[in-house]
Parts: C-alpha cells; sequence; structure tokens
C-alpha cells in the first residue's frame, strides 16, 4: 500500500506526518513514495497526497490495494 511511506504495515498518523514535514516540496527532493496520486504523479506533496492516504487511514497493509 503507497499510504504506508514508513513502511511498518499500516496507514497512520506516522505516515501522514511524513508526508506532511514535506508538503509544497517537488518530488524530488521529497520521497517519490509521498507522491500519493496514480500515475502519472504530478510530483509535488499537496493536499491531495494528505487526502489519498487519510482515506485509507488505519487500514493494514494486507487490507488495502
Amino acid at each position: 500500500m503507497r499510504a504506508d511511506v514508513n513502511g511498518d504495515g499500516v496507514a497512520n498518523i506516522l505516515d501522514l506526518a511524513a508526508t506532511a514535514s514535506q508538503y509544497s516540496q517537488a518530488v524530488p527532493p521529497a520521497r517519490a513514495r509521498y507522491d500519493q496520486g496514480r500515475p502519472p504523479f504530478d510530483c509535488v506533496i499537496n493536499i491531495l497526497d494528505l487526502a489519498k492516504m487519510a482515506a485509507v487511514y488505519g487500514q493494514s497493509v494486507t487490507g488495502c490495494p
């Protein structure tokens, strides 16, 4: 699951905080994993990325596409 940016197996506040810390940054230098859109990615960390992550908040990697 792409929303699990830190690889701990669940989409949670740690993932949102990591992505929010890169808000308005271009990719790169921000990690490509923070860009949550569908390919082709927009290469900017913004509210759309945070909203996409929030949609799967609390779900485990095995429970999400």
